[in-house]
């Protein structure tokens, strides 16, 4: 199956329960409530991975909504699974 970096609301939500198994929260207030980009990324190591970002605006300077996390890297088979490979 062919690399399909663009998301669909279905393969987000499924990203988004993979974090939250994970027990992945923000770096910076630890918050949860984190939801991914619409797209998926091939890292160097030919792995597949997503951005995050925290949607939890009162601990976050100015009310910020969006802060940037670290990239959240994909098993194959879960990658495979949700269909971006």
């Amino acid at each position: 199956m062919p690399f399909t970096p663009d998301l669909d609301a279905s393969q987000r939500r499924q990203v988004e329960q993979l974090v939250r198994r994970a027990g992945t929260t923000c770096e910076v207030c630890g918050s949860e409530d984190l939801s991914c980009d619409d797209r998926a990324v091939r890292t160097m190591s030919d792995g597949i991975s997503v951005r995050l970002f925290c949607n939890n605006r009162k601990d976050h300077a100015d009310g910020v909504v969006g802060t940037e996390q670290p990239l959240f890297a994909l098993e194959q088979n879960d990658a495979h699974r949700i269909g971006i490979i």
